[in-house]
């Protein structure tokens, strides 16, 4: 069976399977938010708002090692300095009310960052929605064709690279021949 292609495929564990990591998935979500296609925001949100209850739900450094490089990984710096300020001034274990109030935040920022608000879910996107982010995800992954009129110059230009040639190739039996 064939796979679909990377621009449809939306299911994020498949995608991350494709990619060969969580964070390239994550990432190719932002790049998708960032092109315009809400429903990319929406599930890098949900992603991230899972990496951010699991990294303050365990206080071991060691745990959140890989959470913290998929936040790395997308340029979540600020965030990733707030769980580890959570964690410095709650050794025992991070209150359910300060995970929450991080999260609450970090979408609040993301959504001043894109410029509205973001769906709690992928599955809160309207039709529309969800048509209009696949179109432009496609058309990020398209190769821009070349205009009709430039390709009409481009082979203007090997016709007469050809003349060129064979008018040089002329000239050189002209000078070649005995007077």
């Amino acid at each position: 069976m064939a796979e679909v292609p990377i621009w449809d495929e939306w299911n994020f564990v498949k995608l991350a399977g494709r990619l060969k990591g969580t964070a390239m998935a994550l990432r190719e979500m932002r790049r998708r938010g960032e092109a315009g296609a809400i429903a990319g925001w929406a599930i890098y949100k949900n992603y991230v708002e899972n990496l951010i209850r699991l990294s303050l739900s365990r206080p071991e450094p060691a745990y959140r090692t890989t959470m913290i490089n998929d936040l790395r990984a997308v340029g979540e710096d600020d965030l990733i300095e707030k769980i580890e300020d959570l964690h410095a001034a709650h050794p025992e274990g991070v209150p359910a009310v300060k995970t929450l109030d991080l999260v609450d935040g970090w979408d609040g920022e993301l959504s001043k960052r894109v410029g509205r608000r973001i769906p709690r879910s992928p599955n809160e996107l309207t039709i529309e929605e969800i048509e209009e982010s696949k179109r432009i995800t496609r058309e990020l992954y398209e190769v821009p064709k070349v205009p009709k009129e430039a390709e009409e110059v481009e082979e203007e230009i090997r016709r007469l690279e050809e003349m060129r040639g064979e008018l040089e190739e002329r000239l050189k039996r002209l000078r070649r021949r005995p007077r």
